[in-house]
């Protein structure tokens, strides 16, 4: 009983919580009265009354009450009151519990089945659980973050149970979620001027048609030059440009083709032998220790930039252990 009841309060708490915006966090101690206020003055629909008659036998006064209510004639409280009101409320919370209990399941039971019908289109929430370094520098409780971030609109059905869902203030930027990690969005959309960084963080901002110099391992010494084709939040797939120069920093570089008869890697195909582009895909979450350089400039011959030799030569004078790869032609 006192387990079911207390559990409903910080259910409600961390809800609060959660609703404070990160200024009012930082001085919760303002609003903690307010909070505990608002739970006992309002009627629950177990009891039928307030916590604060429970408990005291009295109604509540509020700021309206005080203003326009007439003075109480007798103030004296009633001892007896309170005795039959804690019988009462005892009795309450044990229906309360099974009221509780039965609800929680019906809950559960009919979520699964909801989701499954999401279409294209539709605008959904995904969970994404705060990381340490967001608490941090936000300065709350992982716990008193919103897991659940959105809204995201569905763009594509990947199969019966993922989705490919697009950032409703960026359509840029996809995301990949499984069905137990997407909820409907309920109420209106947020307004454009909405704080979006609160709402869903993405890993990185690579863009697809960005040129970068990567690397297969945080530990590699080997870079390549690549190309974006595509990101989400969790892959960066990338198509690799290379050459055949030893000095590579003014060289002129070409897609990298994967040849059907060897399986090797070349920037000459050979004329009428089947090939295809040399992609792979890159995690998000590693993009600080395998993307070296980002938004390197390419010029229409293929070659790198003025700016972008710039950065290559400083790369290079910081880590001189780095090397480019050479194509065999």
């Amino acid at each position: 009983m006192g387990n079911s009841v207390i559990e409903s309060f910080w259910a409600y708490f961390n809800i609060c919580l959660r609703d404070l915006s990160d200024e009012q966090y930082a001085n919760i101690d303002d609003h903690l009265q307010h909070i505990a206020w608002a739970w006992n003055t309002t009627v629950h629909a177990t009891t039928g009354l307030r916590p604060f008659e429970i408990m005291t036998g009295t109604a509540p006064v509020t700021l309206v009450d005080a203003l326009v209510a007439p003075p109480a004639a007798n103030s004296t409280i009633n001892m007896s009151n309170i005795r039959e009101a804690a019988a009462a409320y005892a009795q309450h919370a044990r229906e309360h519990a099974d009221f509780e209990r039965d609800l929680r399941a019906k809950i559960l039971n009919v979520r699964g089945r909801e989701l499954k019908a999401l279409k294209v289109g539709e605008y959904v929430k995904i969970y994404v659980p705060p990381s340490h370094g967001e608490a941090v520098r936000r300065r709350r409780k992982a716990k008193h973050i919103c897991q659940w971030r959105g809204p995201l609109k569905i763009s594509r059905r990947l199969s019966n149970t993922t989705f490919e869902l697009k950032s409703y203030f960026n359509p840029s930027k996809s995301f990949r979620r499984h069905l137990m990690n997407i909820r409907k969005w309920r109420g209106p959309l947020p307004a454009a001027n909405t704080d979006q960084s609160l709402l869903v963080p993405f890993v990185s901002d690579v863009e697809a048609g960005e040129f970068c110099l990567i690397r297969d391992s945080p530990s590699a010494k080997t870079m390549y030059l690549a190309r974006v084709i595509s990101a989400d939040d969790q892959i960066i797939n990338v198509a690799c440009w290379g050459c055949t120069y030893l000095r590579q920093i003014n060289a002129v570089f070409k897609p990298v083709m994967i040849m059907a008869d060897t399986d090797q890697p070349t920037t000459e195909p050979r004329l009428g032998k089947a090939c295809s582009p040399w992609t792979w895909g890159c995690r998000a979450d590693l993009i600080e220790e395998m993307f070296l350089l980002r938004d390197l400039g390419v010029l229409p011959s293929g070659k790198i930039d003025a700016d972008g030799r710039i950065q290559l030569r400083a790369l290079f004078r910081r880590q001189p252990q780095l090397k480019m790869r050479k194509f065999r032609s």
